[in-house]
Order: structure tokens, then sequence, then C-alpha cells
């Protein structure tokens, strides 16, 4: 079963339709030449189960209509013995109907499936990435890099005086200050690159395969965006930003996010509401670019 989950898993869905169309009428072929003393409706729910699972829940209904059919006929060609020439037609019906439950049962457990997987990676009050989706979007960099000599950068960005926020206006405008804050950065960046919450306000960002002067600009225009919606909100937060940008991986995803959680504490250290930027390491910082505000 594995082989057979694992060859569907590299099939596309118009091969996967037509594998599990030809699989049922090999099964009907079967079952016609076995005859009617032996069943084998249980088969049909094999490429039933495949076309529902791979290619969706609509495809598998049909899958099941067709199964119905094929099940039918061999039942027939067969030449099953029934009293009354309305018993193969109902037979044909419950066995359409179970076929019916199993597409449903299984698309719904499928969707359900997905969304567990999402929200196991998703930061539910934000709907970004959360720590374990960058930790592993990070990987997935790394080996891209390593194999392509492709430069790739990242922005840890840290919400200046957000404390007054919860302090002054309770946690429920915080968490709209997050939800916003976080929307913009995905608003601002492209569908390949993650954007990420590792906790509290604390946002980090993967630029895929970002040079040095793309990843300056990006974070440029972001902070702009960032703090625009800030001053239209009437709230005094600013946004603290350490950005490092790789020509080769470092050796650890984590030892990347801490280099580029220290670098964004020199801006802190210099006033708050700026931005950092480096090559490969912290300690060979270029430019760092401030705009004061009382802390």
């Amino acid at each position: 079963m594995k082989v057979l989950l694992a060859f569907m898993d590299r099939r596309s869905k118009a091969f996967i339709v037509l594998f599990c169309g030809t699989l049922g009428i090999v099964i009907a072929l079967v079952d016609v030449a076995t005859g009617p003393e032996i069943s084998s409706a249980i088969f049909y729910a094999l490429p039933i189960s495949l076309c529902a699972w791979y290619v969706g829940r609509w495809p598998g209904v049909f899958m099941a209509v067709a199964s119905a059919v094929l099940w039918y006929s061999a039942d027939i060609s067969a030449g099953a013995p029934y009293s009354h020439g309305a018993i193969p037609v109902w037979n044909a019906l419950t066995r359409l109907g179970f076929f019916l439950i199993l597409v449903f049962l299984l698309s719904a457990f499928q969707n359900r499936l997905k969304d567990e997987q999402k929200r196991a990676v998703t930061d539910p009050l934000t709907a970004v990435a959360n720590s374990r989706a960058f930790y592993e979007a990070a990987e997935q960099e790394f080996v891209r890099s390593r194999r392509y000599h492709h430069p790739f950068s990242i922005a840890f960005i840290d919400l200046d005086n957000f404390k007054h926020i919860n302090d002054a206006f309770g946690h429920a405008a915080g968490d709209v200050l997050l939800q916003r804050a976080a929307w913009i950065m995905r608003d601002q960046t492209r569908g390949t690159d993650v954007v990420a919450r590792l906790g509290g306000d604390e946002f980090v960002i993967l630029f895929i395969e970002t040079g040095a002067e793309a990843a300056r600009q990006a974070v440029s225009d972001l902070r702009e965006k960032l703090l625009a919606a800030m001053k239209e909100a009437g709230w005094p937060v600013t946004f603290s930003i350490g950005v490092l940008t790789y020509q080769s991986p470092p050796t650890d995803v984590r030892e990347m996010v801490n280099q580029a959680d220290q670098l964004m504490y020199t801006v802190k250290k210099s006033g708050k509401d700026g931005c950092a930027h480096a090559l490969g390491t912290p300690v060979e910082t270029h430019a760092v670019t401030n705009s004061h505000t009382p802390a």
C-alpha cells in the first residue's frame, strides 16, 4: 500500500483519474469472471478512495457513480439470478450510497487534516507562519542556497513601545496592532517570502533568493508602510529591524536568527526606530538608519 501511495503522490490528477477508471474496469471484469457467488464490492472502494483523496470530492463522486454502474453491469453480465428485475437496481443504488458515503467521509477527513496541518504551522493571532514553519522554511532555503549559490536575507523586526499599547489601551488593542502589522508584512512581501511571528512582538521575514541591495530596499519600503499605519491609527509604535544577507547559509537556522536578533538590538541600543543591515554576521554592519523617538 505504501508503494501505491508513493506512486500516486508523484502523478498528475489527470493520470490518477485515468488510472482509477482503468482499475475500476479491471475490477468489473474480474467480478464477471468470478461469477455472482463471490462479491467484489469492497474492491471498488479502492479506485473511489484514490480518486477522492488525490483528485477531489467531486471527481470522487463521479468515480463512485461510475463504479456503481460498473458493478451493476458486471452483476448482470455474470448472470446472477434474481426473483425480480428491480432487485439488481436496488442493490446498485445501495452500493452507490455506500460509495458516496465513503467519498464524503474521506473528503471531510482530508479537509480536517489540512486544517490541523495549517494550524500546526500558523500563528493563531496573526495568521502568519509560526516559529516552527519558519525554521522549516529556512532549512529548505539553506539547501537551495548551498545548491544554487543564491543569496538570501532575513529581517528580524521588533515593535518598539508595544508594552505601552497593552498598558494604555488594553491587550485587545495590542492584538489588533499585531494583526495589522502582520497583514502589512504579508502584503509588502512576495508570495515566496516567509513572514513569521516568533512570539510576543517579534517578527521575522525570510527573503528568498534576495541579495543585499534588494533586501535593503524591501525592508525600507516595508518600514515606511508600517510606520504610516501606526501613525494613522494613533499608536506610538516604531520598529527596530536587523537585516542580514547571506551569500552562503550559516551552519544552523537558530544561529542565523540569533545573529539577526543581535543586530536588531544594536538599533534598540542606538535609540530604536531604525534599521541595521549586515552581510553574513552582525559585527560587519554596513549601515544603520535611525529616526529617533523617545524610548
